[in-house]
């Protein structure tokens, strides 16, 4: 077992610059006094930290996420960690082999929305988690646990970090930062580092020279999160710290899952560097939490926890964003918080499908001669989703290029002055993303953004409205038309439902049917004028109707209590097809947008089926026929 780790510099350059290391003393911001001295003498004696230059060792500097696990990826010997992409990790980045790495050990997680921030300071919580499980992967008992009440903010430590940091206090890496106080969201100075890193690697030597016995380090699963099914494959890896003949694999319900040897039988594909490995399809196990492990000798090595969860599918389709041509051979991966979850390459018509557990991705997609494509993505248990027609842009990396478009009122069609336009990197972005650049449009509506040439996730937002998010890209040269509709806030319960489209078909027109107040059948589209209600109101009424692409097309509806109403989209223009018209259908109520649906593009027909409202409740139906189906929500 390697324990030497070599430290990661202040800088990219000098991080992958070799440098010998000094004595404390020949730093000279590190005194003979300062309670930190013991540790930088340690961590440079041993190579596990340098200086940053210039005599300096910079104690009081912060230590970021990268620098950490670049710390302890280097001292492994820089192990390939596979692929892995968070959105926030440029693949050519100087850490992104460190990052790969500690995502696929699992000592690292990310946040939860595809970012790790790598950039980020790392706080004390942060440290022992990642540290806990590394030394779970070094196969070290990690049962001996302190008590965080012992400090007054003990109880602030947040819940992934509570069982790493009971094990960091118990194992004395953690001793409180004076005062009764443990400071978990602390931020980790290179001196703190210097003394953490110390105290694990001299728990290591001590737990290593005390034991003299087997143990199982390094037990890893190539996929924790599966759908039900669909008899996936999960690849597990372990490496016995001594010779070992057999391993068993096991499940902690007392199942065994088969057995794992080091001639290169039984799935082991690389006995050669002393790693067992084994593969375990799921078969048709139901949904569920498995928790697995490895044993040999009556030895355990650590769990990990496998998820069955029931699956959903996603289909689209990737085109060229200037010409809407399709991108066969086009190559979608997805991913969810940095690991590869799935993949598939675009068909002949760009077209593509996957099946996925329920949950939160983030999706990548990279085609020769475009610049890589990100959206965020989520899939529904047991349903399809639909996602908007993907659109990649030609050109290099970091070319400059502009978007332009009109943001207007979802009532009246007309642009719309002085909405705040926020940019975030990637189709579908979340609010809590970085915002990239921001505009105001004029007077007319209408904006122009110079960005890097790439996809934009734009949230359009004005007081007394529901803010909308616009997906657009930049292109070299510009790219305009690429509208977004803005909802004032209603008054009341009523639905609206907004239809905008792409430049072909031309023209789509939007469909209600339903009861009027006297229970007759009432049809609600192009021409026909709004239907009444009781004391003066409308049931439904087309507010805003366009003929000439793009859209919006807004209808409202005020449902009664009891009635059902079918709204559908019906292709008017002869050109292009509805499959390919990359419409969608948002859905409004109050003050809220309730529903986005994109248009199936896998599908073929002139009517999309969208949903029914029953009862006050919305039924998605999201079909493409030839003839409107006005039967499936009876």
């Amino acid at each position: 077992m390697k324990k030497k780790f070599l430290a990661m510099l202040l800088s990219a350059a000098l991080a992958l610059a070799p440098a010998l290391a000094v004595e404390a003393a020949d730093f000279s911001d590190v005194a003979a006094g300062d309670w930190f001295y013991d540790s930088v003498v340690y961590v440079t004696q041993r190579g596990l930290m340098n200086g940053v230059g210039g005599g300096l060792f910079a104690p009081e500097a912060a230590c970021d996420r990268a620098m950490f696990v670049t710390v302890l990826h280097r001292g492994e010997g820089a192990p390939s960690g596979g692929e892995v992409a968070f959105l926030d990790v440029p693949g050519d980045s100087w850490y992104a082999p460190a990052v790969a790495w500690a995502r696929t050990a699992q000592l690292v997680r990310g946040y939860g929305n595809g970012c790790f921030g790598p950039q980020d300071p790392l706080t004390r919580e942060q440290m022992l988690a990642i540290l806990y499980r590394f030394a779970q992967r070094k196969g070290m008992d990690t049962s001996a646990l302190g008590d965080l009440d012992q400090f007054s903010d003990g109880g602030q430590t947040s819940d992934y970090a509570k069982l790493p940091m009971a094990w960091g206090v118990g194992q004395g890496l953690v001793t409180g930062v004076g005062g009764g106080l443990l400071d978990p969201a602390g931020l980790v100075t290179r001196a703190q580092a210097a003394a953490f890193l110390a105290r694990f690697d001299s728990l290591t030597q001590s737990q290593s020279a005390a034991a003299g016995r087997l143990t199982l380090r390094d037990f890893t699963a190539s996929q924790t999160a599966l759908a039900v099914g669909t008899g996936a494959t999960v690849t597990f890896t372990v490496r016995p710290s001594r010779h070992a003949e057999e391993l068993t694999l096991c499940r902690d319900d007392g199942v065994v899952l088969g057995t794992m040897g080091d001639d290169g039988a039984n799935g082991d594909a690389q006995a050669e560097d002393g790693t067992y490995t084994f593969l375990w399809n799921t078969g048709d196990l139901p949904a569920g939490t498995y928790s697995c492990y490895a044993v040999c000798g009556g030895v355990e090595s650590r769990r990990v926890e496998i998820s069955l969860s029931a699956g959903g599918v996603i289909t689209g389709r990737v085109c060229r964003a200037e010409s809407r041509a399709a991108l066969p051979g086009a190559v979608i991966r997805v991913y969810q918080d940095g690991l590869l979850c799935a993949s598939a390459t675009a068909g002949a018509s760009g077209s593509y499908s996957l099946y996925l557990p329920a949950g939160n991705y983030q999706v990548r997609i990279t085609c020769p001669g475009c610049v890589p494509f990100f959206a965020y993505a989520s899939v529904d248990g047991g349903s399809e989703t639909y996602n908007e027609t993907y659109l990649l842009v030609e050109g290099q990396e970091g070319d400059m290029g502009q978007a332009g478009g009109a943001v207007v009122s979802a009532v009246t069609g007309k642009g719309m002055a002085q909405v705040q336009l926020s940019v975030r990197a990637g189709w579908n972005a979340p609010d809590e993303a970085e915002v990239l650049a921001s505009a105001l449009t004029d007077d007319d509506g209408r904006y122009t953004l110079d960005l890097p040439i790439g996809n934009y996730t734009v949230l359009a937002a004005k007081e007394g409205c529901i803010p909308v998010s616009i997906n657009i890209v930049s292109a070299v040269g510009g790219l305009g038309d690429q509208n977004g509709s803005i909802m004032p806030i209603a008054d009341g319960d009523v639905y609206r439902v907004v239809l905008t489209w792409g430049e072909s078909p031309s023209d789509l027109d939007s469909h209600m049917v339903g009861p009027d107040a006297a229970g007759r059948q009432f049809h609600v589209t192009f021409g026909t004028g709004g239907v009444p209600g009781p004391a003066g109101t409308y049931i439904c009424n087309l507010d805003v109707d366009d003929t000439n692409s793009f859209g919006p097309e807004t209808m409202t509806l005020d449902p009664q209590s009891g009635a059902t109403y079918y709204y559908y989209v019906q292709q008017y223009s002869d050109d292009g097809t509805m499959a390919g018209s990359s419409a969608t259908v948002r859905v409004y109520r109050g003050s809220a947008q309730t529903a986005v649906f994109n248009v199936p593009a896998n599908q073929s027909g002139s009517i999309w089926n969208v949903f029914a409202v029953k009862d006050g409740l919305l039924l998605p139906r999201l079909t493409v026929t030839n003839k409107p189906d006005l039967t499936y929500a009876n």
